[in-house]
């Protein structure tokens, strides 16, 4: 594949430009412009830094329940409620 620059990497993967350049900066790339050129060896340090950073996220599953009075007050039902918490690493 041919060396493109950033703004035709960032259309090719749907991705926001800003936030591509992010990325790469996160990533240790010194891309800094759209206009800046990505090379073969440039997506594949972006492709293993995405990768790890997928890797060190876990999600955590929390469960609670909370009493929910009916309109008559005879009936208790309780309620579910399902929160997925994501955790990020920095």
């Amino acid at each position: 594949m041919a060396d493109i620059n950033v703004k035709q990497l960032s259309k090719a993967i749907k991705i926001d430009l800003d936030n591509l350049l992010a990325q790469m900066k996160a990533a240790g790339l010194s891309h800094k412009s759209e206009k800046d050129i990505v090379s073969t060896e440039d997506k594949k340090v972006l492709l293993k830094f995405i990768k790890d950073s997928k890797k060190d996220s876990k999600k955590t599953i929390s469960l609670s329940t909370s009493p929910q009075k009916k309109q008559n007050q005879t009936y208790l039902s309780q309620e579910l409620i399902l929160q997925i918490k994501k955790k990020s690493q920095m």
